[in-house]
């Protein structure tokens, strides 16, 4: 539709005046005289322009003809997804896929009997998944894995051997006993579990005068990196000790 422009003629149909530029009469007839022009002329121009615009706004068949390339789509290609072509690097990784025949083959070098069925491969595959996840399951929690277990994880004791000498420097104490604090780093004070054994040389004799002086020995207590030893009696040589730390 095209809009046509309001013409001096229609104007003058209309009529506003007798003579231009003079309006006379009263203001009733003033005002008579332009809601006419407004009724015949104006409005129904304007109402043309309202539906027009109206009826364009609402128009979805590209009234305009305007062209994929005259908004920036010149190289959109309208082929639906199923009819595309596979590109070059699909087609690679298609390529590199291994055919049905194959994994017959790979499977049935693998079954006794040569035939295939569904339970034999499944029991083929499960049994592979397995074994791998298995080995690398303990392979984890073994030591020295990501996530080794520990002995107090799974309630087992751990011992250590430290070594000390106890020398003959012992310090009489009420009571007619003896004491001596002989420094073993690494022993805690609240290690209660410590076995005191001779740690025996080559020398037969000298390991006999050892063991007799630890016999002497009443009881040991434990401290931050020390032993205090408590005897009845003051063993007149020193003696090496291997001590047995469970904890």
């Amino acid at each position: 539709m095209v809009l046509e422009h309001i013409t001096q003629a229609q104007i003058a149909a209309a009529g506003v005046a007798s003579a231009p530029d003079i309006v006379t009469g009263t203001p009733s007839e003033v005002k008579a005289i332009f809601d006419n022009l407004v009724r015949a002329v104006v409005a129904t121009a304007v109402n043309l322009v309202v539906d027009e615009v109206n009826g364009h706004e609402a128009d979805a068949e590209n009234p305009h003809a305007v062209t994929k390339e005259q908004v920036g789509l010149g190289a959109a290609d309208n082929t639906a997804d199923a009819d595309k072509p596979v590109s070059g690097p699909q087609q690679a990784a298609l390529d590199l896929k291994a055919t049905k025949e194959e994994l017959q083959g790979v499977v049935l070098g693998q079954l006794p009997d040569g035939a295939v069925t569904v339970a034999k491969l499944a029991a083929e595959v499960i049994a592979s998944i397995n074994g791998k996840a298995a080995a690398v399951h303990a392979a984890n929690h073994a030591t020295g894995g990501s996530d080794p277990v520990t002995p107090a994880q799974i309630g087992a004791a751990t011992s250590e051997l430290l070594y000390c000498t106890v020398l003959v420097s012992w310090t009489a104490v009420t009571g007619g006993f003896y004491t001596q604090t002989v420094s073993v780093p690494g022993i805690l004070e609240s290690d209660e579990d410590v076995k005191a054994d001779i740690y025996p040389g080559s020398d037969n004799a000298a390991n006999k005068l050892y063991a007799s002086a630890l016999s002497k020995v009443q009881t040991m207590e434990t401290l931050a990196d020390a032993i205090k030893f408590v005897c009845t009696a003051a063993p007149t040589v020193a003696f090496p000790l291997k001590l047995e730390v469970t904890r």
